[in-house]
Order: C-alpha cells, then structure tokens, then sequence
C-alpha cells in the first residue's frame, strides 16, 4: 500500500469521529462530509471520463456487424467501465477515495482529439441536473462514427457494520445509428472495505444488466468473497437471445476477475477464450479546457481552491475551502426557493416517459410524487 492510504496524523482526531458518526448513521450517508485526505481531488463529473477511457473498446463495439459479436464487445467495454471507477485505484497501489459531491448546475467538457486509440473525434458534457436527489447527467458522442453514449447516475450509501454499502441509481444508455441498435446498461453494488483504516477498497456485488435494442441481453454477476474460502473480485455471467436475461438460453458465458482476466465460452463449449484483460489496458486522457479558460461553474475552475490544498497535503485549508463552497451554493438554493425561480439544467432534461426508463433504477416516489432520476442530452443523437 502507498502512503496515500496511512491516515495522517493531524488528521486521526476527525477520521475517529467519522467513523463513530457513520456508526451511528441509518439514513444516507453519500452527503456525509469526511475528512479531507479521504478526499479524491476530482468531482463526481470528472469520472464520467471512465466511459471513453480505453477508446478502442468503444470503437471496437462498432465495427461488429453481427449482434451477438456486438453484444460481447459491450460486455467488455462495460466491465472495464466499472474497473476504472472501482478497480484502478486499490490496483494501483492506492485507496479509493470520495469524490467531491457536485454542486447544483456544475458542468464538466473534455474532448478526445482524434489520433492514436481515438479513431475520431470524442466530445464529452457532464451536468449536475438535480441537488435532491444529487444525479449527475452526462452525455459523450462521436459524429464521425455516429454513436453516443448517455447516462444520469447517483449513488446512495449505507452503514452495513464494517463496510459501507453503496448502490448506483439510473441507467447508461449506448446508441449505435448504423447498426439501428441501442443498449441499456445497469450498475452493480458496491461495498466500500478497509473503512476502520482508512485504506479503503471496493468489492462489487449484484448483478449489472445490459439489455440491447436487437435482442439480446447480458446478464454480470459480482460475486464477494466467502467467508472462509474463494477469492475476492470474481464475476461470471451470460448472454441471452432474449431481454429476459435467463441463462436457460445463453449463447456464451463468461468468467474470470473484474480486476485481472475475463474469459467467455461459447454454451455446450469447455473452450476458454479471453474477453478481457484489464492489466493490459492503456488509459488515453482526454483534453481540458486550463483553468482560465473554465467559466465559473465548471468543475476544476469550482474546486480549485480544495484541490491545491490537498496536493501540498493542507488538510485544514481543504476543508475549510470545501466548507465555503458548499455553503455558497446552500445560499444560492436559498436564494432560488425565496425568488420562486426553480433550477434550469442547461443541457439535459429530464425523461418521464415509462418507455424510456428502467423502473427499479430510474424511479422514486416520494409523498406521492414520481421522481424521475434519468435525464437526456438535449441534442443526443436520434
């Protein structure tokens, strides 16, 4: 482990006083603040990097005309998906960390110039649409290959006795124009461990769902690890000519280590063929904007002030300027509800139509009010 993951001394008294504020918490703790080196130095935007991180994944996708050969290359675009969320950092030597919550109406734009693994040009927005309940809207598209990829997601966390559970709402959604196809894609569960040593790691569990337009539909199961025995990391899973996901029907399955190598096999077949091997993937970052050129709700130009205190390991001015950011955005919201002017996001809205939404991830009723958690690009690709 690096020496990211010891906690610092100046830092004990408020990580003991995390841990018994979380202890004793039963309600959502994703808005709980914790101590500054547990800070990430990113916001929750900035991740939606994830999904054109290994562009040649994306792009392979396309270049499939049959859908089953489609299907298993979204299969692993979507695994390596949530090993650069959850799997990069502790594979590297490091922690995970909390992100930083977005503020109401904070955007994120990056772009990957075409050249090298980046077959053509990769633009990508990300807004934070709605404070309650915090979802974060993204949208990424390529016109020269005529796909895009659309998402809204928030994730909720719970005490479970030595971890911490989170659960990832919404939906991601990949459109594909010349193959007229498009797929549904769901999270899994994560339980965030280490939690009493401040040297946290993630372990997945549930099940992530893909579900395409043509017809078939995979199913990834994230298995923790036994008490006594097995391995952490493992997956297995299926694909199915159906949206039923029943694996009665599989065309192939698959098996291996989220974080490592990931095979498939063809059904009624014991031949292993390699879907996925995460130690050998190549990262290509995407250009921003430098800070002067960053309007003022832009993600980096918001929390610069945090971000260069905790490089130089400031813990006290981080969190102080964390403090001061968040509690102008609570006046601004105060402001708002006293002038009657409900928040506009800029470049999302948000979608009520049931056709459109995967209830058990999209919906939430509240006081008798359906709250809709997905939000669309306002030009995404049709």
């Amino acid at each position: 482990m690096s020496e990211d993951n010891v906690v610092p001394t100046s830092q004990k008294g408020s990580f003991t006083t995390f841990l018994k504020t979380i202890a004793s918490t039963t309600a959502d703790l994703s808005t709980l603040s914790c101590p500054a080196f547990l800070l990430e130095g990113i916001s929750v935007l900035e991740h939606t990097t994830s999904y054109m991180m290994v562009p040649e994944l994306l792009f392979n996708i396309n270049k499939e005309s049959d859908p089953v050969a489609r299907m298993r290359a979204v299969v692993a675009w979507w695994i390596t998906n949530v090993y650069q969320s959850y799997g990069a950092p502790f594979a590297g030597g490091s922690s995970v960390k909390k992100p930083y919550n977005p503020v109401l109406g904070e955007q994120f734009h990056c772009t990957w110039p075409k050249g090298g693994p980046v077959e053509s040009e990769v633009h990508l927005e990300a807004e934070q649409v709605s404070h309650h309940p915090p979802v974060s809207a993204f949208y990424l598209e390529c016109p020269e290959q005529r796909l895009c990829v659309n998402g809204s997601i928030f994730s909720g966390a719970r005490f479970r006795g030595t971890s911490v559970r989170v659960r990832i709402y919404g939906h991601v959604v990949l459109r594909l124009q010349d193959h007229d196809d498009e797929y549904r894609l769901t999270y899994p569960e994560a339980d965030l461990r280490g939690l009493f040593t401040g040297q946290l790691f993630a372990e997945l569990s549930g099940m992530a769902t893909i579900t395409s337009k043509s017809g078939y539909s995979a199913t990834i199961n994230y298995l923790p690890k036994p008490w006594f025995h097995g391995s952490y990391h493992m997956i297995n899973g299926f694909v199915s000519p159906s949206s039923s996901h029943n694996v009665d029907n599989a065309l192939f399955h698959i098996s291996g280590k989220w974080v490592g190598r990931v095979m498939w096999n063809e059904a009624g077949s014991k031949t292993q063929n390699l879907l996925l091997d995460v130690d050998t993937l190549v990262n290509t970052n995407p250009t921003v904007p430098p800070l002067e050129e960053q309007g003022e709700l832009e993600s980096q130009k918001i929390w610069a002030p945090v971000t260069a205190a905790l490089r130089v390991q400031d813990y006290s001015t981080a969190l102080a300027e964390k403090n001061t950011i968040e509690e102008h955005q609570r006046a601004l919201r105060r402001q708002r509800e006293a002038d009657g002017t409900p928040f506009q996001a800029v470049h999302f809205d948000n979608i009520t139509d049931m056709s459109q939404l995967i209830p058990e991830n999209d919906i939430c009723e509240e006081t008798g009010t359906v709250i809709s958690y997905y939000w669309q690009h306002k030009r995404m690709l049709q």
